[in-house]
């Protein structure tokens, strides 16, 4: 009985991954200012296209300030962000956006899950930036320390949540 429920899962899993959505991009209403590209890691078991509207906002904000904002949201199996796929994934999605777009050019948002394993791909690379949504800073081995200063109310909370139960 074990293993054919094993079995079950596994399949669901592969037929539910290979449903997995495309690359979305979201090109800047606003034609002015400077373009820079906002690459949105998805948490685990959400599909892609639920962040397109949160995109939308964001750029309309840009835009508000005189920024040309492309948003790029990767799609992976199983709509959970995979840290071997990650770079790849978010360099595909912001290789789609404006001609001449470089990592420099680039913040990465990550939610929850993905915003964990976003943390090891823009630690100390060239990208412009890290947005945690719903997500805190994680250990990483070796004792990282980040350049920048930062504040997250939620993932302050999250993370005491986790130490308190442990």
């Amino acid at each position: 009985m074990r293993t054919s429920l094993l079995a079950w899962w596994a399949a669901a899993c592969l037929v539910r991954g290979a449903a997995a959505g495309a690359l979305i991009v979201q090109a800047p209403d606003f034609g002015g200012g400077v373009n820079k590209t906002l690459v949105i890691v998805g948490g685990a078991s959400i599909a892609n296209d639920k962040y397109a509207p949160l995109g939308r906002a964001i750029q309309r904000f840009g835009a508000a300030n005189n920024l040309s904002l492309w948003v790029a949201i990767p799609a992976f199996p199983l709509d959970t962000p995979n840290p071997a796929a990650l770079p790849a994934k978010v360099e595909e999605a912001y290789g789609a956006t404006f001609a001449g777009c470089a990592p420099a050019d680039v913040f990465v948002a990550g939610h929850s899950l993905g915003g964990i394993f976003s943390q090891a791909l823009v630690h100390g690379s060239s990208y412009a930036g890290l947005v945690l949504l719903g997500s805190y800073l994680s250990t990483v081995r070796g004792g990282v320390s980040w350049p920048w200063q930062f504040r997250s109310d939620s993932g302050e909370r999250e993370r005491n949540r986790h130490r308190r139960a442990s």
